[in-house]
């Protein structure tokens, strides 16, 4: 497993070029998507329990019925990139099919599975438990902000790789494909932040 993960990261054209034959499996990538889902749910609570801003505990109450919508919407935005990533690449004269499309756009998220850890990290680094000056703050935040961006640009790196072998087109192509779906995931996040802006302002 450490070996495939391994090549995933840093060499996604041999890993994907194992990943585009008629058999499929969809458990891999589901569980890197539900991992980042998961880590996800629980960073707010984590990050507000070290918190030494002075920000009030999250209620970590969650209803038994909603808990299963809060894990959805990852394989909600799984499936949607893939479709996004799909309708591109067939528009380019692709021939791969939607299911290993599926399959290799989750082997492409991995990256941003990683980075759901970040708020995690920087919300202990960065707390009384392990209080560093004030003035460090600002250069931290800014470092894992910079950090995450590499990271989403990984993941769109993945995608181009997984795209070119999924369905046979140029890397050209492909690259233009996964730029598109980076630049629409960036774009969601930030009317997100936008939108979490505007209501601590209200």
């Amino acid at each position: 497993m450490y070996n495939e993960i391994k090549e995933l990261l840093f060499s996604p054209h041999a890993f994907f070029a194992k990943k585009t034959g008629p058999e499929f499996n969809l458990l891999i990538p589901g569980a890197i998507v539900l991992i980042g889902g998961m880590i996800g749910l629980i960073s707010p609570y984590v990050v507000s329990y070290f918190s030494h801003y002075g920000l009030e505990p999250v209620n970590i109450s969650i209803p038994a019925l909603a808990f299963p919508l809060y894990l959805l919407g990852p394989f909600v935005a799984w499936f949607l990139f893939s479709c996004i990533l799909y309708v591109i690449c067939k528009l380019a004269s692709g021939t791969g099919t939607f299911i290993l499309t599926l399959q290799n756009t989750g082997y492409g998220v991995l990256p941003l599975t990683i980075i759901s850890t970040f708020p995690l990290i920087q919300g202990i680094f960065l707390s009384d438990f392990g209080e560093i000056p004030g003035t460090f703050d600002l250069g931290v935040m800014w470092g894992v902000n910079l950090l995450s961006l590499l990271f989403i640009f990984w993941a769109g790196y993945l995608w181009a790789c997984a795209m070119e072998k999924t369905q046979a087109i140029s890397y050209g192509k492909s690259l233009v494909a996964a730029l598109i779906m980076v630049l629409i995931y960036l774009g969601y996040n930030l009317i997100v932040l936008l939108g979490m802006a505007s209501r601590m302002q209200s």
